[in-house]
């Protein structure tokens, strides 16, 4: 049986889409919306020792498995469906005969980090101060 392994490896975007999917509650939009959100900071840090506890958990068990790994960031999005389903095909040990003309991604929310956060300036200081800092996008 193939293994495969979906991730984000920025686990501040999983933290900040997860809590700005909660307060708007809508998961999935077929539009992106660039509205500004504050962010409790307090609750983001708590949610980054989370994920960064399950990330390792997760890193730990994973690694014993033999799995394709797919990245969020580098893997899912315009340009890169082709080179992902030749990855697939070759794993799984079958001929890629995928061509994809394009894909359409949405994401719910694009840009910058400063773009997003109504409060990025308290935010950015709490990820500084608790060493989150390579986390910035």
């Amino acid at each position: 049986m193939e293994n495969f392994h979906l991730r984000r490896d920025n686990i501040l975007k999983v933290v900040l889409s997860l809590l700005r999917a909660k307060q708007d509650q809508e998961w999935a939009s077929r539009i992106t919306n660039n509205k500004k959100i504050k962010f409790e900071t307090s609750r983001v840090i708590d949610l980054l020792y989370h994920h960064l506890e399950l990330y390792n958990l997760e890193n730990e068990i994973i690694g014993k498995i033999p799995h394709l790994k797919i990245n969020y960031e580098n893997d899912i999005g315009k340009g890169c469906w082709d080179g992902l389903s030749e990855r697939i095909s070759s794993f799984i040990g079958i001929e890629n005969k995928f061509k994809f003309e394009e894909v359409q991604t949405i994401k719910k929310t694009t840009g910058k980090l400063i773009d997003l956060v109504e409060n990025y300036d308290k935010l950015i200081l709490q990820l500084e101060l608790n060493g989150f800092s390579k986390f910035y996008f």
